[in-house]
C-alpha cells in the first residue's frame, strides 16, 4: 500500500514539475526541485518495494500504478528531452537561450533522469511481481 501510494506521489511531483509554474525571466527553479524532490521520491520508493511484504493484493497493483506514472511522466517530459537535451535550447524556450553562459548539462539531464527514473519504478515493481510469482509456484 505504501509503495503505491509513494508511486502516485512520484508521479504527481515529477508531472507538476513539467507543467506547474511560469518561466518569469528565464526561471527554471521548479525543473531543479522536481528533480530534487523527484530523487528523493525515487530512492524511498525503491527501498519501499525492495523491503515491502509480498504477501498483500498491491504486489499486483504497483506494476499497473507504476505504468501509468511512467506513462504520465514520459507524456509530459518529451517535448523537454526534445528541446532541452537534443536540440540544446534553455527549459522556457528559445528566447532564452541568451541566460545560458555556461553550458548546463544538468538542465539537458532533467528530463532524461525522470523518464528513466520512471521505467526503472515500472521495471522494478514488475520485477518484484515475477520474484513473488515464482516463489509462489514452488
Amino acid at each position: 500500500m505504501c509503495g503505491s501510494i509513494l508511486i502516485v506521489l512520484y508521479g504527481l511531483v515529477v508531472s507538476f514539475g513539467a507543467v506547474a509554474g511560469t518561466c518569469t525571466q528565464g526561471d527554471d527553479g521548479r525543473f531543479y526541485v522536481s528533480m530534487v524532490y523527484g530523487s528523493f521520491l525515487f530512492l524511498l520508493i525503491m527501498v519501499t518495494l525492495w523491503r515491502g511484504r509480498e504477501n498483500t493484493v498491491f504486489i499486483w497493483i504497483n506494476p499497473i500504478i507504476a505504468l501509468l506514472v511512467s506513462m504520465s511522466v514520459t507524456y509530459f517530459w518529451t517535448p523537454f528531452v526534445i528541446e532541452t537535451t537534443i536540440e540544446g535550447h534553455h527549459f522556457c524556450g528559445k528566447v532564452f537561450d541568451s541566460y545560458m553562459g555556461e553550458p548546463y548539462y544538468l538542465d539537458r539531464g532533467i528530463p532524461m533522469f525522470h523518464i528513466a527514473f520512471s521505467l526503472a519504478i515500472f521495471m522494478f515493481s514488475c520485477w518484484k511481481l515475477m520474484r513473488v510469482k515464482k516463489v509462489s509456484l514452488w
